[in-house]
């Protein structure tokens, strides 16, 4: 005769709980926290923008999953690194906490710079075009430039934009990107405006 047992329940003890919470909980609300702050200020920043001219904002790609990405490698790495330090009571070297971090700090550090690489706005002024990023701000007079390309190309820069001692790079990801490039063409020289049409 066949006893059938139930199942032992699960049990969750306190390290898990923390693990959990430390690795996805706390990571999920940053994200959720910081991206919702990002997007606030950058609605600032294109409300004060539009006081000096025609604003196409840079459109973020993905930046709550990247923020997550980030928070969440990133307390992975440090919660191996202090098991690591505690080697005694966890039983985790610190040589396997330090190897994971240099592993994931690629990733971390990789996401970042996508981020910001996609964040900011172009600005057409009376004066010229302005290209803001995080941290970074570029300029050129229209009567500087000497070339404006269009790249069909989805992994570049879609807007390349010359002058004598700088190149602006306009990434796909701007609002109403051909409205800027037509614009842009009508406020060049003429000779310009002809070189990129042909």
């Amino acid at each position: 005769m066949h006893i059938q047992s139930d199942p032992a329940p699960l049990r969750i003890d306190g390290a898990s709980l923390f693990v959990i919470s430390l690795t996805f909980v706390l990571p999920l609300l940053l994200s959720i926290g910081v991206h919702r702050w990002w997007a606030k200020r950058e609605w600032a920043q294109q409300q004060k923008a539009r006081q000096q001219g025609k604003v196409f904002p840079i459109i973020p790609f993905y930046r709550s999953s990247l923020l997550f990405v980030i928070f969440a490698l990133s307390a992975v790495c440090l919660l191996m690194l202090a098991s690591g330090i505690n080697e005694a009571r966890t039983n985790v070297r610190l040589e396997s906490g330090i190897v994971l971090t240099l592993l994931f700090l690629p990733i971390i550090l990789g996401c970042l710079f996508f981020l910001l690489h996609n964040t900011g706005l172009v600005l057409l002024t009376h004066e010229g075009i302005h290209v803001q990023r995080w941290g970074r701000r570029h300029f050129l007079r229209y009567s500087d430039i000497t070339a404006v390309r269009f790249r069909n190309n989805p992994l570049v820069a879609a807007l390349l934009v010359h002058s004598a001692e700088r190149t602006l790079r306009i990434p796909w990801r701007v609002r109403n990107l051909f409205d800027l490039y037509e614009l842009l063409r009508s406020r060049v020289e003429p000779t310009v405006r002809d070189a990129t049409l042909g």
